[in-house]
Order: structure tokens, then C-alpha cells, then sequence
């Protein structure tokens, strides 16, 4: 059940020890490592921990796995065979006993850690039968739960589970085999003891045309940065209803639509202060304000700092990339940054007017 190629990626086995086997994927552009312990016969538990945008992924495990995926940080995209696409983001839980429709995971922020834990149900229930009857109990439960869906889950979860994967997670490798033993019955007592679909709202998955679509609007966002377009004539212009293009976008890049927009705007406004000699007015507009004045006051809540202090303190550097999202604009040097933000004050002379140039279109809506 733990044979999976996946494909285009370079797969190498750093370490294989009694109980647990360490296997780091990459190509040159990200990488990441699965972490995977044999807890019992049938049962495994992977920490994994991704810098990377995607992976295609053949199972070649039987079909009778039941298969559970907490999110840690960042997010994770899961894209079916039947077109379907669901996304993990930090403190998501996913249950599946169909893990053979899997087609391609990916990292929409390039960045992600998780715990895998995974049962091969026959392998599992005879060893639990005959040392833990309780605990196969729960286990037979949960799989007849979901193998009659024929499908996937994703909820929110609840406190408790999110303290057994934290455990997991942060201590697979201090203490021995015996102990993730231990978590891993903990959990299937707590699921088993749970109704599931009720005790949280289950998370909605996406068909292939809404995401490819959801991905056009956040393009056309940055390569756009001088408009500022209400959600209903994104929608209009990418045909998606109002609630996928909310739902879909947030659950793809992890913030609203308006909230990263602006963070984008932003990120394109400082890269320009310290990359050319555009006036701030010009760049106040390229990035979509309709006054100086709005633009300075977005601009010091984001930086703590007006943008021509911004401008003076960094000398046009350009150190480290950020990160919002799929897209990577240039960011200023961290200590930097540290050390402007410690030169706030109360009244900073910005160097630029309050009357500005009037904008017309829609300005921006909070979602």
C-alpha cells in the first residue's frame, strides 16, 4: 500500500530503518519528504512536508485503503479522475476510500505539511481483531461509513483530532513506534465515536472548468493591477456564480479575493519604489488607487511606513521573494524590514499631497 510513483519527480530513499522509511521527492524546482512508519501490519502514519507546486501520482496499492490526511499548514489540492477538485488548508481533515481516483496533488502555495495516516483494511483488521477488538470495532465503522459513499470527505476538525495530529506531527520522531501506536488507536476511537457528516460542515469540491476559471480571474488580477473590478463583473466576465468564485478562490489561494488583490497590489506597489524612479502618484495608480492618499494609508498599514521612507530605507534592493499564492513578486530584504519598522513613528512626513487624481470604475468590495 505505500508503492506510489510519482512521475516527472526524482524519488530517493535517504534512510530505511525498522519501523520507518524516509523518501525525499524533487526536480530541481521544490522537493519534499515523506517520513513513513509501519505502525502495525495494514496501518502506516507519513509526516510530510512539501516545497514544491505538484505532483501526477499512480496508486498501485489494493483498493480496500481507507485513507486520512490532516493539513498542518499551507494547502493541499487534490484533483480526481472524474474532474472533481478539493483542497486541504490548515486544520482540514480528509477521509477517503477511493484513493485509487486520485490523479494529481498539488501545492498551490508551494508549501505544505501534513500527516497521512492510512489503513489497508484487511491487513489491519486481522491484527486488530486479535490485540485491540475495539479498536477494529472503530475501524470496521468507519470504513463501512465511507466505502458506501464511494467517495471523499473533508470537514473541518474538531479540537481533539486536531491535538492528536499535532501530536503526530511534531512527535513521530522523539518517541518510539509504541507511541504512534497509541495515537493512531486514540483517533480511530475518536472518529469511530463520531456521527461525522454532523458534527461539522463538510467542505464543497470543484469541477475542473470552475477552477481553470477561478485561476484566469487571479491572473487577470495581476496583470492588472491599475483596476479594481467588483466581484459580480468578475463574474461576469469569467461566467462563474458569485458563490463558487468566493468559495473556489478562497479555498485555491487561501484569502478572499479582495484580500489578495490587495496584498498583491501592494507587493507590485514596493517592488516598483525600489526597482524604478516612478513617482508615487504613477505607481499609486498603476496599482489601482483612486488617490495618493489611499494609497499612502494602505500602503504604511502593510509596511509601517510611508512608501518613500520605504523607497529611501532600501536603495532599490530586491533580496528575497515572497510568496502570495501561486505568484512570486519581489519582496525587500527581511532585516531590513525589521529595522525600518523600528524607525515608525506617529507622524511621518510621506512626501506626498492628500488631493490626488480621481479614479473612475468600481472600487474594490471586502468579501
Amino acid at each position: 500500500m505505500l508503492e506510489t510513483i510519482i512521475s516527472g519527480r526524482l524519488i530517493q530513499q535517504e534512510a530505511l530503518l525498522k519501523d520507518c522509511a524516509v523518501y525525499r521527492i524533487g526536480d530541481g524546482a521544490g522537493g519534499g519528504k515523506a517520513t513513513i512508519y509501519a505502525v502495525s501490519p495494514g496501518i502506516f502514519v507519513s509526516v510530510n512536508e512539501f516545497d514544491m507546486g505538484e505532483c501526477t501520482v499512480i496508486p498501485r496499492h489494493a483498493t480496500q485503503v481507507l485513507g486520512i490526511e490532516y493539513c498542518v499548514e499551507g494547502r493541499m489540492e487534490w484533483e480526481y479522475d472524474d474532474g472533481r477538485f478539493c483542497y486541504l488548508s490548515e486544520g482540514d481533515l480528509q477521509i477517503s476510500t477511493q484513493a485509487y481516483q486520485l490523479r494529481r496533488v498539488a501545492f498551490p502555495g508551494k508549501h505544505y505539511r501534513g500527516v497521512s495516516v492510512g489503513f489497508a483494511i484487511d491487513q489491519a483488521d486481522t491484527g486488530l481483531k486479535r490485540f485491540f477488538p475495539e479498536m477494529n470495532a472503530a475501524l470496521s465503522a468507519l470504513w463501512r461509513q465511507h466505502s458506501a459513499k464511494k467517495d471523499f470527505f473533508i470537514l473541518r476538525s474538531e479540537r481533539v483530532i486536531r491535538n492528536i495530529f499535532s501530536d503526530l506531527y511534531q512527535n513521530a520522531e522523539k518517541f518510539p513506534i509504541d507511541y504512534l501506536r497509541v495515537k493512531v488507536m486514540e483517533l480511530l476511537l475518536v472518529l469511530g465515536g463520531m456521527a461525522l457528516p454532523g458534527t461539522a460542515a463538510e467542505k464543497p469540491y470543484f469541477k475542473r472548468s470552475q477552477v481553470e476559471q477561478v485561476r484566469k480571474v487571479k491572473a487577470f488580477l495581476c496583470e492588472h493591477t491599475d483596476q479594481t473590478p467588483t466581484l459580480q463583473a468578475l463574474c461576469e466576465r469569467f461566467g462563474l456564480p458569485l458563490a463558487v468564485l468566493k468559495s473556489c478562490f478562497k479555498s485555491i489561494y487561501g484569502q478572499s479575493v479582495y484580500a489578495f488583490a490587495k496584498a498583491y497590489r501592494l507587493q507590485k506597489a514596493a517592488e516598483l519604489l525600489r526597482t524604478t524612479e516612478q513617482s508615487v502618484l504613477d505607481i499609486a495608480l498603476d496599482t489601482g488607487y483612486a488617490t495618493p492618499s489611499k494609497f499612502t494609508a494602505a500602503f504604511k498599514e502593510r509596511f509601517a511606513m510611508c512608501p518613500l521612507k520605504y523607497r529611501k530605507g532600501f536603495g532599490g534592493r530586491k533580496d528575497f521573494t515572497y510568496e502570495i499564492g501561486e505568484a512570486s513578486i519581489y519582496d525587500a530584504d527581511q532585516t531590513g524590514v525589521a529595522g525600518a519598522m523600528q524607525m515608525q513613528r506617529k507622524n511621518l512626513s510621506c512626501g506626498i499631497g492628500q488631493t490626488g487624481v480621481a479614479r473612475t470604475g468600481a472600487t474594490w468590495e471586502e468579501t
